[in-house]
């Protein structure tokens, strides 16, 4: 919203799902997964933000179909912040 860099932080490939990409946003906190589209291009599969309790990923929106955002929800968990708290 804010056209700050997003970096991209992190893939995840399935056998027969597309690529998933992961980008995190430092200003505001939140992860976004994206998938390719044969169609359209990139394509938001769900935002994730971190709980209070735990510090886990938490769906903030899913717009992509609930198999990958079950797939981008699973794969949160091989992320882990640096020791300064960034990702």
């Amino acid at each position: 919203m804010d056209s700050g860099p997003i970096p991209l932080v992190g893939e995840h490939r399935t056998k027969s799902q597309p690529i998933i990409r992961f980008y995190y946003c430092r200003f505001c906190e939140q992860l976004f997964a994206f998938t390719t589209c044969d169609d359209t291009g990139e394509g938001l599969v769900a935002s994730f933000g971190r709980s209070t309790t735990g510090g886990r990923w938490e769906i903030r929106t899913s717009s992509g179909p609930e198999m990958l955002v079950r797939i981008a929800q699973t794969a949160t968990r091989t992320l882990q912040p640096n020791s300064d708290g960034t990702l």
